[in-house]
């Protein structure tokens, strides 16, 4: 995958807002960013693992941090899926 650096100029009271301090700030930033692009359905959980260098466990534990939820369906196929778990109970 093609990479592209860019520079960012923050005023100095950002990082310590987030309790960032400038070593791990390059990261969390490009973390952001992956995670608003996976929260707006831009890219799937595995690019945002294979962008942020994660495996399954380090991308939950990301999506946590972000607020972004694990399981994510639209209402018709959470519907769905309530309704194949109830049938098969049901057997």
């Amino acid at each position: 995958m093609a990479e592209k650096r860019y520079s960012v100029t923050l005023p100095d009271y950002i990082l310590p807002s987030f309790g960032w301090d400038e070593a791990e700030a390059p990261y969390r930033i490009k973390e952001a960013l992956v995670m608003e692009l996976l929260r707006l359905d831009r890219i799937s959980e595995a690019e945002a693992a294979q962008s942020l260098e994660l495996d399954r466990w380090g991308l939950l534990d990301a999506m946590a941090r972000h607020q972004i939820s694990a399981i994510r369906l639209i209402p018709e196929e959470l519907t769905s899926e309530v309704a194949e778990c109830i049938k098969v109970q049901e057997q």
